[in-house]
């Protein structure tokens, strides 16, 4: 694990009500060392729980990260660059 960033979810501009409580959120990633917001992504439900982990491999360092609930991705970090992952597409060939 890395502990140089975490993700954040972003304060909804207008409160969430009972018909819109299940909507999207805005993440926030942030460098911890200096609070910094070095990019951000939207997820597709409601909770964010622990769908965001920041690790090193070789020397750089890259996240797992999870913008759709139904599947996770990985993040090149600092860049915020999607390097790939699961998503719907991959879903829909499996139950083909």
């Amino acid at each position: 694990m890395n502990e140089e960033y975490e993700a954040r979810v972003r304060e909804p501009e207008e409160p969430r009500t009972p018909s819109k409580a299940f909507g999207p959120l805005e993440v926030d990633i942030v460098r911890i060392a200096d609070g910094a917001v070095i990019g951000s992504y939207r997820r597709n439900y409601s909770t964010l729980f622990r769908t965001f982990a920041s690790f090193r491999k070789d020397g750089r360092s890259f996240a797992l990260y999870s913008p759709n609930y139904s599947a996770t991705r990985v993040m090149e970090l600092p860049s915020c660059r999607d390097l790939g992952g699961g998503g719907a597409e991959q879903l829909r060939i499996l139950s083909d």
